[in-house]
């Protein structure tokens, strides 16, 4: 569909009016002579156009050029669902909604309505809108005729230091458990729905023996079916990772981890791949601007006629590493950039070599 574009006015216009004004003011006295001496031209006359310009200046003063529809934003509906992206295997992005505040609703709508079927959150009112997610994914699905099945929603827990004192999800005197129980309650509530398809703990607590009581709580909802899956985010130590997935009943499936290449630690993502979990990125743009802005990247990025931050997600496809999007501007260009690389029309990183020249350009090391 073609992006509305409004017709802008140009800012000489209202001038162009009053100068008319004044030429039509400078007309009316010289035909009011005129008339005395051989025209009979009404003066009713002279007063309606004199009024029919002063309409227009009015008119075009008050004008507003039409907010665009989120159905005007739409670039492309023809996008698999959420499970038959995962079934089939295909690359995705996550679209993150971290610090979008009252905007939240808004820009999750017109991210599903682009095109973005997965979508992460977190029970956190100090930097997430969790409402806001629920509004805007399901305003878009009804736009859309899609149901809660055609979508990946994801949320977390997240403890209480990391949480507003004066704008807690959960009331901060409960047990552990509890507190995991009373989040994930709001979340169903803000997300409008009855299942989240993973819970991932923000982050370890400080004993292993603490993290440890809050998964097992958070265990007991996939027990139940609250939950479909179990992640970790923010695991920085290696034996942290290990401790807790040897530890856990229920595996986590997911590590989501902030990515800076010149810290990567290449372990973790080779301990995802031996134990079929995935790895999600977030931060990938914003803390890597410096390595994105070198002249080598930017040549091998253009030479597949991408911008320099589409080369990077798709060196992280290609890496098996998922990226979250939090984009504000550029939603359909990344739904169409991924759109293509999931039809198989579109292929960047084509050898091993070209994955090592990228790594090394972000002074990034691998498995």
């Amino acid at each position: 569909m073609t992006e509305f574009q409004p017709i802008e006015m140009s800012e000489d216009f209202e001038d162009e009016l009053e100068v008319n004004l004044h030429e039509i003011d400078s007309n009316r006295m010289t035909q009011k002579s005129s008339c005395k001496k051989s025209c009979k031209l009404g003066v009713k006359t002279i007063i309606f156009l004199v009024i029919l310009a002063m309409a227009a200046i009015f008119i075009f003063k008050t004008r507003r050029i039409p907010p665009k529809s989120n159905a005007e934003v739409v670039v492309n509906l023809d996008v698999p669902t959420a499970s038959e992206t995962i079934e089939t295997n295909l690359p995705y992005l996550i679209y993150g909604t971290a610090w979008k505040k009252e905007s939240t609703s808004m820009l999750v709508e017109d991210a599903v309505l682009k095109g973005f079927r997965f979508i992460d959150t977190a029970n956190q009112p100090k930097h997430y809108n969790e409402k806001g997610v629920g509004a805007g994914w399901t305003a878009a699905a009804s736009k859309l005729g899609l149901e809660r099945k055609d979508f990946y929603l994801q949320t977390k827990f997240s403890k209480v230091s990391n949480q507003d004192i004066n704008n807690m999800p959960y009331n901060e005197t409960s047990s552990l458990s509890e507190m995991v129980f009373e989040s994930v309650k709001g979340s169903l509530q803000h997300l409008q729905t009855d299942y989240l398809d993973a819970l991932i703990l923000h982050s370890p607590y400080t004993s292993m023996e603490e993290t440890l009581t809050v998964w097992q709580a958070m265990e007991s909802l996939v027990d139940n079916g609250t939950v479909l899956q179990l992640g970790i985010s923010n695991f920085y130590k290696y034996d942290t990772l290990t401790d807790l997935y040897n530890n856990a009943r229920i595996k986590p499936t997911i590590l989501q981890n902030h990515l800076k290449t010149i810290t990567f630690d290449p372990r973790f993502l080779q301990f995802t791949r031996e134990h079929n979990m995935q790895y999600q990125a977030f931060w990938t743009l914003t803390s890597n601007t410096h390595h994105l802005e070198k002249s080598d990247i930017k040549n091998m990025a253009a030479r597949k006629g991408l911008s320099p931050q589409l080369y990077m997600y798709a060196f992280l496809l290609a890496l098996q590493i998922t990226p979250l999007d939090g984009s504000k501007t550029h939603q359909a260009e990344d739904v169409d950039f991924f759109l293509k690389l999931q039809n198989g029309t579109f292929q960047v990183f084509e050898t091993e070599e070209d994955i090592i020249a990228m790594a090394d350009a972000l002074d990034m090391p691998l498995p």
